[in-house]
């Protein structure tokens, strides 16, 4: 190489060795000059070219796309502002799990793929007309939706699933498309769960009666019916009783749902065998104010097999009569009291 010049080499790669694919590296020296070069043999990859409408059918800027290599745990997130986007892909199992938007009608579209199979050069549309927005409905007609949970979850060759989860107020603007592919049984799971109670003349749930839980879940896709029912005679009833731990404690809030003038009870349906974490809170202010004087929080979940009564923001010891043990007992006139004065809330 001249002295402030360059020079020109030709390298060669031969990839049919026998070996992995992927990165190869190598060096080309001149004197003291290295210079580092490398060659991809690429494992057996196809375009996927993704089109994204949005709720007009038009194509649009904001959506998300994610594919998660199923056997081979990796995320690819391609993006192009223009809602065309190419990607290339290994060949094999891909999980995908995709969103559009309409920022101004605030609305979402969900749309995933328990298993999107790539196996060759292909276009995929993604369409917000195709989504639907998902209910939830029991027997008292009157009820409606105070908070909902909508999961997205898919076994991986990994330790843990992927997926997404969205937890919502009401399922209003939140959409979701039916899956067109299905995973095997026990590889991907959708679920909703939604709170519902008795609404008040303002749309809050100040004095709401009953309480229910409902779970409604599909094994390997999305299904295309998206109305969560519960009947009466399938779900587990369980009356609560909401106490005031101190004098100032106004109002209880039972999961950020139900808001009513301390002390009250509600008559609860749950959906059986479905673990569920609740949790009740005692507030000096209006049912959305503060401060919060005390809260209970259920950190094990608790699931409900049979009727049963549980009890929310006592104290924790405090006076009662034992179950299972002879506490009063009466001989002629004469009447015998044991009360223990330090018993569990439990």
């Amino acid at each position: 190489v001249p002295a402030g010049g360059q020079a020109t080499a030709t390298v060669t790669s031969d990839t049919r060795v026998d070996g992995p694919d992927g990165i190869y590296s190598g060096v080309v020296l001149a004197g003291d000059v290295r210079t580092p070069i490398e060659v991809n043999r690429e494992v057996e990859s196809y375009n996927v070219k993704v089109d994204v409408l949005g709720f007009t059918g038009a194509p649009t800027d904001t959506y998300s796309l994610r594919f998660v290599d199923i056997d081979h745990p990796k995320g690819f997130a391609p993006y192009d502002p223009s809602g065309t986007v190419v990607t290339r892909l290994p060949k094999g199992r891909f999980y995908l799990d995709a969103w559009i938007q309409d920022v101004a009608n605030r609305k979402l579209a969900i749309e995933d793929e328990p298993e999107y199979v790539v196996a060759g050069d292909t276009t995929l549309t993604l369409d917000a007309r195709e989504a639907r927005q998902p209910t939830a409905h029991v027997d008292k007609p009157e009820a409606k939706v105070g908070h909902a949970v909508l999961t997205f979850e898919r076994r991986i060759n990994a330790p843990d699933p992927t997926g997404a989860s969205y937890d919502i107020p009401d399922y209003e603007g939140f959409l979701v498309r039916p899956s067109t592919t299905t995973a095997a049984p026990g590889q991907f799971r959708y679920f909703t769960e939604a709170h519902l109670a008795q609404p008040d003349g303002a749309g809050a749930f100040t004095t709401s009666p009953y309480f229910y839980h409902v779970h409604k879940e599909t094994d390997g896709r999305v299904p295309t019916d998206l109305d969560a029912y519960a009947a009466d005679k399938d779900l587990v009833r369980v009356h609560s009783d909401q106490a005031a731990t101190t004098p100032a404690a106004r109002y209880g809030m039972r999961d950020w749902v139900v808001s009513r003038p301390l002390p009250y009870s509600l008559e609860e349906y749950y959906t059986p065998g479905v673990p569920w974490l609740t949790g009740s809170l005692t507030q000096s202010e209006s049912p959305t104010g503060f401060p919060i004087e005390s809260s209970q929080t259920d950190f094990v979940p608790r699931t409900y097999s049979q009727p049963t009564t549980v009890r929310w923001n006592y104290g924790v010891f405090g006076p009662a009569f034992v179950p299972g043990v002879r506490s009063a007992q009466r001989l002629g006139d004469q009447l015998a009291v044991s009360l223990n004065l330090y018993t569990g809330q439990g």
